[in-house]
């Protein structure tokens, strides 16, 4: 005998989150309800059964809340979308024939454990749905749980796996660590770990009690005080589950019955449902419902039986393949057969539809990735469920909308700010529009920037989001235009790439529900904010571009692959024969085997590296190895500036046109590529000639607004510091007053310049978690002397050390670092190298967010008050504009207040502004 108990409070919650976005045609939200019809239905197929049960939470407070009134304070409100789907889970629940039990005054898990008491007395197998912890206390010989939605199976070596304690401990274990979500206290200091360890060190809590002074330390204290207070008393009342419930039926009446046929019809047709035939037949087929009589039942549990299951249509439904989502829950209908849309009239069709909904995602087909190159081919469109392809320019012979013609009747959609748009990689969509004549103005919700924004550090492109959120195996543009068969996307059959091209529409349609609907108040300031606002600023500047001089990189070319050869020649001198400097094998052979020099690292296949590192290392001692890398640093100036960049100006503009992405760093920061503007050197003579070819055109100069030691001044407000505070509100030499303050200086006017450069070295490399033996390196100093630089450093600022100690544990134990701005940052490994992830991170992510507030607010000014001055890059901390002589003061000088007003912090900001005729004279 087997009684199947299904948490469905807890189901229909998890179902919520991993629900695909269904709604009825009036708007009422149901995917939540679909996933829990189609997890009961598996339930019933895996786990047959002749009792069963489905026991939901009852409104209102429960025994718990009168015993501790703020259990449970801590939840944010139900959400809208899911309060509304409880009273339709019930409804289909009892239409599927099962047993609904909702008791007043207790928790599912109450009922759920009095069930399964009585039960395993009476000798029945038990098995529990559910993923909830606390229930994992009854799991034992006759009683075993299982996730509906992952299909994990726990019995008691799986609980002891993942907790660390036998199911008969876990109220124990409990009690000890407390749960933040229930807000039940537990003992302060005590993680997972440690409950274990004493649970099986002493057998129980009752026994750990008693032989608490055997416990010392921090944690010890804690204990003890927790169970001295009551705390750890009353924790261990609000995890243990009351079993002496008066239910109103015996656990061997809980039969399943065959399902209600007319009702469940009805409640397809109201919540517009198609496609849970399926899940109705798993509930009337007799094997998933034993009918073995258990002791003492006196009941019939065999009931007339129900009719077949039929289809079930309904306005607004959908038809089509089963597709397996990521839980285990199937999706609704088949993905990807959008519609081909070949004529005039049919276009129109589409644009009547879009206008009546207010919205619609598109997506684009180019020839060509680069975005101010690219030309369409074709475009995709979808609203709702719906999708088509509108192909364009494709090469075969067959009907196709005129180029001019399709997109004459769109560009009103685009233009219309009224009209919400959706796209996956929107700026390159825009780019691509912007290159065919049209505008796209209003709000643009972009799935991977919001994707970014939720779960930085996890992949962002289309198939894999599908395919972790929609459950939707996705096909990809490199399977689609196969580079074997064809040249370019323009020559892919139409039949062929409609499916793909609609199905990308449709996927941005279907990804902005979980993704930006399922935001928390955090996530969505992030996005609406700061990720989604600055999509349309970096298009403008990215399409503005900049002016570069060929001339002058070109004769900068020259000279460099002039000093390449010289350095060859030489490095031919040191080894005393001919070899090839640029290759990495007969440079070790020279360097280690010749000269003498000892590998400091070695690479993965076991090669002695002559990297850039450890050259660096080797360069003082081995004039081979600094031969080597200033070549290896020429040849990567030269290949990557002073000849790519020439032939990288696009002829229509004759400016250089970067790529600037949102979603490249974990840290938020901007990344730049094709060309990559990030990495020119600021400080070497060399990378100051390359930034000279950055230039204004006549009659204008470009403006630098750099801010002013802004990770310095992160650290000083998040820290809270009282002494870099100071510093930072007195306007003092921050480097010098840290060199006063280190070698005990009067005051900053007598520190040298050695100092305040061994100064400067500490602050910022101790944010960036240096050790003694980097700063000794970096000052070329002893690491005794480098760590009593450190002791010295933190005894005058303790808030700094505070912080560094507490922010790295903190964040490495739970994963993530955040920004004053909200943004989480994922901090992945574990020992140093993670907390000193985590120390910086919200200093760098918290430069990105500032700089990304600081030109949110500047495109804004600037096109309100119709100067024709423009920003065109942004690196690092630096935001670079062009401006017509006559308004670059006034420019520059807003810019600047724009900058330091970003946010109020409890230290100044501060922001360098100069220009020049071109970037090395205005940085």
């Amino acid at each position: 005998m087997r009684l199947l108990l299904v948490d469905a409070t807890a189901c229909l919650f998890r179902a919520f989150h991993a629900a695909p976005d269904l709604r009825a045609k009036d708007g009422t939200p149901t995917g939540a309800v679909f996933v829990l019809a189609n997890i009961l239905a598996k339930l019933r197929r895996q786990w047959p059964s002749e009792f069963m049960a489905c026991v939901m939470d009852a409104p209102g407070g429960t025994f718990r809340h009168e015993m501790f009134p703020d259990y449970k304070a801590n939840r944010p409100p139900l959400d809208d979308d899911l309060r509304v789907q409880i009273a339709p889970a019930g409804d289909f629940i009892r239409a599927a024939g099962c047993p609904l039990l909702v008791i007043p005054d207790v928790e599912a898990d109450d009922v759920i454990a009095a069930l399964t008491l009585r039960a395993v007395g009476g000798q029945c197998e038990v098995v529990v749905a559910s993923s909830d912890k606390d229930l994992m206390q009854l799991v034992g010989d006759r009683v075993q749980m299982v996730d509906g939605i992952r299909d994990k199976i726990y019995d008691a070596d799986a609980v002891r796996e993942k907790f660390g304690v036998a199911p008969a401990q876990m109220a124990d274990y409990l009690a000890l660590v407390g749960d933040s979500s229930d807000n039940i206290p537990g003992v302060k200091k005590v993680g997972a770990k440690t409950a274990a360890k004493w649970l099986n060190e002493f057998g129980g809590l009752q026994n750990l009690l008693k032989q608490s002074d055997q416990i010392k330390g921090v944690v010890g204290k804690n204990l003890r005080e927790a169970a001295q207070d009551g705390t750890l008393d009353l924790s261990r009342r609000l995890v243990e589950l009351k079993t002496d419930l008066d239910i109103g039926r015996e656990w061997n009446h809980l039969t399943p019955q065959p399902p209600d046929d007319a009702k469940w019809r009805a409640l397809c047709e109201r919540y517009d449902f198609r496609n849970l035939t399926g899940a109705m037949r798993e509930f009337s087929k007799p094997e998933n419902n034993r009918t073995k009589s258990a002791p003492g039942d006196s009941g019939d549990s065999s009931a007339a039986p129900g009719a077949e299951a039929e289809t079930v249509a309904g306005a607004g439904a959908e038809s089509g393949a089963v597709a397996e989502t990521e839980s285990g829950v199937a999706d609704s209908r088949e993905f990807g057969a959008g519609e081909i849309v070949r004529d005039r009239a049919a276009l129109e069709t589409w644009v009547e539809k879009i206008r009546a909904a207010g919205e619609f995602a598109f997506d684009t087909e180019t020839v060509g990735s680069t975005e101010m190159l690219a030309e369409i081919v074709g475009f995709s469109l979808a609203v709702g469920r719906e999708s088509a392809y509108v192909p364009l320019a494709h090469a075969e012979d067959s009907p196709q909308i005129r180029k001019d013609e399709a997109l004459g009747i769109v560009a009103p959609l685009f233009a219309d700010p009224g009209i919400l748009k959706i796209a996956h990689s929107a700026k390159f969509d825009i780019h691509v529009l912007a290159n065919a004549g049209l505008s796209v103005a209003g709000t643009v919700e972009d799935t991977k920037v919001a994707a970014f924004a939720r779960f930085a550090g996890d992949p962002t492109n289309l198939h894999s989001l599908a395919a972790r959120h929609l459950g939707i195996q996705k096909s990809v543009y490199k399977e689609v235009a196969d580079k074997k068969l064809y040249a370019n996307f323009a020559e892919v059959p139409i039949a062929r790439a409609a499916p793909y091209a609609a199905s990308d529409a449709e996927c941005a349609w279907r990804l902005r529900p979980p993704l930006i609907g399922g935001m928390d108040a955090r996530e969505r300031k992030v996005y609406r904010e700061l990720d989604r606002p600055l999509i349309p600023v970096l298009t403008r500047m990215e399409r503005a571009g900049v002016l570069v001089d060929a001339p002058e990189l070109r004769r900068l070319a020259a000279d460099m692959r002039k000093r390449m050869a010289e350095l060859q020649a030489r490095a031919r001198e040191i080894a005393g024969e001919r070899f090839n400097l640029n290759s990495t094998r007969q440079l070790a052979t020279m360097l280690y085997d010749r000269g003498g020099a000892e590998a400091s690292r070695i690479t993965a296949t076991g090669a002695r590296s002559t990297d850039e590192r450890a050259l660096e290392r080797l360069a003082d001692d081995f004039p081979l190895a600094a031969a080597a890398l200033e070549h290896r640093r020429l040849a990567k100036l030269t290949g990557t500036y002073a000849e790519k960049l020439p032939r990288m100006i696009l002829p229509a503009t004759g400016r250089v046109h970067t790529d600037f992405s949102q979603t490249g760093a974990v840290t938020g920061r901007l990344s730049s590529s094709a060309p990559n503007l990030q990495n020119i050197p600021i400080r070497t003579e060399l990378g100051r000639r390359i930034r000279r070819a950055f230039a204004a055109p006549a009659g204008s100069v470009l403006i630098s607004a750099d801010y002013s030691q802004i990770e310095l001044r992160l650290m000083a407000h998040i820290s809270g510091d009282a002494a870099l505070r100071e510093a930072f509100a007195r306007g003092a030499d921050i480097h010098r007053r840290t060199a006063a303050e280190v070698f005990g200086a009067a005051s900053g006017a007598e520190v040298s310049d050695e100092q305040r450069r061994a100064a400067k070295a500490i602050n910022f490399g101790l944010m960036y978690g240096m050790s003694a033996f980097g700063l000794a390196r970096g000052l070329k100093i002893s690491q005794t002397q480098a760590r009593h630089y450190m002791d010295l450093y933190f005894s005058r600022y303790p808030g700094v050390a505070d912080y560094m100690a507490r922010a790295g544990k903190e964040s490495a134990g739970r994963g993530f670092s955040e920004t004053i701005f909200g943004r989480r940052i994922p901090v992945s490994g574990r020992g140093g190298a993670a907390e000193r992830a985590a120390i910086n991170a919200p200093m760098q992510g918290g430069a990105a967010d500032l700089m990304k507030r600081a030109m949110i607010r500047a495109d804004e000014w600037l096109r309100k008050s119709g100067m024709r001055t423009r920003m065109l890059l942004q690196v690092h901390d630096e935001l670079i504009l062009e401006s017509p002589l006559a308004e670059a003061e006034e420019a520059g000088e807003r810019i600047r207040e724009l900058m330091e007003g970003a946010a109020e912090l409890s230290v100044p900001l501060a922001a360098e502004v100069r220009a020049g005729g071109n970037w090395d004279e205005a940085h």
